[in-house]
């Protein structure tokens, strides 16, 4: 019995200087005074849910655009429903998730095919869809778009935008500018006398075009296509593409800065600095401060089929830092990577492939300002079964973001269209991040003692558990 308070005094010493080391952490939870222990294991906010209302056959190929109060739009391809072939849609959110009204067809031209959509919105709630269209314009495929008002409806009737009509105008994508001024990029065959180009049009506010079309590559021998385009908040924009044979290799990514008023800002330039094998399926996202970060597919550099890689920018254009690794655990043959940026500098990788514990769906990677890795890969979709691929990423102003993604099989037909909202954030840190325009310190940097917890065993806690209770065991022995 005399032993009894000497150990019991070595069990609290040894307990309060391992907690010391480590204590539990809290978190103040938004809207509420009062704290919340952080012992979640994700950073999801409430389950996945289905877009595309419609389930007889595909409803495939998401985008998804955000606005400055939190709600979102998002426009996919749905084969058959506008009673051809495959035609537009489009669902509004609020920014809790809930549904604003019904989905709505976008395309007014209905005959043939009209697919591949990309959103971009305004921050007068306004957006626009560009897509392209089969036999519209007379000679196979060609570019089309639909302005909308902040209340959904239409805001004038469909448009073309390009000029060139001969062979094909496919895979458009559109950037907007916070004077209501967009700009529309796409994949042109044969217009710059060689296999393809990739060709742009300004337009006004209005909806009129702004001078004339314009051919983005210079670089012209084979093949110049899968353009894609962002807008800075100064009103300049950027341009990414994959272009065949230009370095030496197979397809390489490159890219073209723009001033405002459409002039070309310094010569294009190549993005990947591996040249070996194939480099392509470009992703650009933009800052506040005129810095970019471009992502891409790559196959074989990193041991695997394919590989994820990205590259920061200067806003004068120069790199940041060398290009980087992405993925972590290997993806499939076309990951489709595509990048979410917010205004303090952070951004969210989204691709298909290979993510953790083995799962095949769509895979997430956040990063600082910096560049580096905010923890880890983690997995967006919850449903795992067949296939996940697709996805597109949309930031909100109170540090959430949203990805929509394809997905076979799960709403018991072919494919469909599903979406989930998150906070920026990792289990076990705060997930509060700065809507400043600077990228300063905030709420979603990990706190002091994260290094700390690092260095600790995933099961702390539970070994600490068996550590006291194997002491009160051997007292109450002694007693």
């Amino acid at each position: 019995m005399k032993s009894v308070p000497f150990l019991f005094l070595v069990l609290v010493v040894v307990s309060t200087a391992v907690f010391a080391i480590q204590p539990p952490r809290y978190v103040q939870t938004a809207g509420k005074n009062r704290r919340r222990l952080l012992l979640s294991k994700n950073h999801k906010i409430g389950p996945e849910f289905r877009i595309s209302t419609q389930t007889t056959h595909d409803q495939s190929y998401p985008n998804v655009g955000t606005f400055d109060d939190g709600k979102f739009v998002v426009a996919w391809e749905s084969f058959e429903q506008d009673g051809s072939e495959t035609g537009v849609y489009g669902q509004r959110y609020n920014a809790d998730g809930t549904k604003i009204g019904s989905e709505f067809r976008v395309n007014t031209y209905t005959a043939g095919k009209q697919h591949s959509p990309n959103i971009g919105t305004f921050s007068n709630g306004k957006f626009i869809v560009v897509w392209q269209s089969v036999g519209q314009d007379g000679s196979d495929s060609g570019v089309y778009g639909q302005r909308y008002n902040a209340d959904g409806t239409k805001l004038n009737s469909e448009f073309r935008v390009n000029t060139y009509t001969t062979d094909d105008q496919t895979l458009p994508c559109v950037g907007t500018f916070s004077n209501g001024k967009f700009v529309v990029a796409w994949d042109s065959f044969g217009q710059d006398g060689s296999e393809s180009g990739v060709y742009g049009q300004l337009y006004n506010a209005d909806g009129t075009k702004l001078n004339s079309e314009f051919r983005v590559n210079t670089y012209t021998a084979g093949k110049q296509h899968n353009s894609n385009v962002e807008s800075f908040s100064d009103g300049k924009f950027i341009v990414v593409w994959q272009s065949f044979g230009q370095d030496d290799s197979n397809y390489g990514v490159y890219g073209q800065r723009y001033n405002a008023d459409g002039t070309k800002l310094n010569s294009e330039f190549r993005i990947n600095t591996y040249t070996t094998g194939v480099q392509w399926l470009p992703s650009v996202g933009t800052f506040s401060d005129g810095k970019f970060v471009v992502a891409w597919d790559r196959f074989g550099q990193d041991g695997s089929e394919s590989g994820v890689y990205g590259q920061m920018y200067n806003a004068d254009g120069t790199r940041l830092n060398s290009e980087f690794l992405i993925h972590e655990y290997g993806t499939d043959r076309r990951p489709n990577p595509n990048i979410g940026t917010f205004d303090d500098g952070k951004f969210i990788i989204a691709w298909s492939g290979l993510c953790k514990n083995d799962n095949v769906g769509i895979c997430g990677q956040q990063y600082e300002a910096n560049g580096t890795k905010f923890g880890s890969e983690f997995l967006v979709n919850t449903h795992i079964s067949n296939k996940q691929e697709l996805p597109s990423v949309g930031t909100l102003s109170d540090g959430k973001f949203v990805v929509v993604w394809s997905s076979n099989a799960q709403d018991d037909s072919g494919d469909g269209v599903y979406g989930q909202l998150f906070n920026f954030g990792i289990p076990g840190k705060p997930t509060t991040p700065s809507t400043t325009s600077s990228p300063t310190p905030s709420s979603t940097t990990p706190s002091t003692d994260a290094s700390v917890a690092s260095c600790l065993p995933s099961d702390y806690f539970s070994l600490l558990g068996s550590f006291v209770v194997t002491g009160i065991l051997a007292l109450m022995g002694d007693m």
